[in-house]
């Protein structure tokens, strides 16, 4: 009758840690708000004027100013065509 219920203690508490780690993951509905970790965080990252310029020459896409006036359904325009390469899975 001990081991029974000892048994029974432990599927209670993996049952619950199960749920807590679930919840707090998001699978379970609500309860991820509850415990906090639906929300977003500040991870403190700003990027430098050379990581733009960086991330500018590796596109090689040309930026330029716009017209005053430009109505927003005319502002972004697509030209030209630039092939990639392909992501290798062991590329990091």
């Amino acid at each position: 009758m001990k081991t029974l219920r000892n048994i029974g203690i432990a599927a209670v508490i993996v049952a619950g840690v199960l749920t807590l780690g679930l919840g707090y993951y998001g699978f379970v509905p609500g309860l991820s708000t509850l415990l906090g970790s639906a929300k977003p965080r500040d991870l403190k990252v700003e990027p430098t004027p050379q990581d733009l310029k960086s991330a500018r020459a590796k596109t090689g896409i040309a930026f330029g100013e716009l017209p005053k006036g430009l109505p927003a359904a005319v502002s972004l325009e697509f030209s030209g065509r630039k092939d990639v390469a392909p992501i290798s899975p062991t590329a990091n």
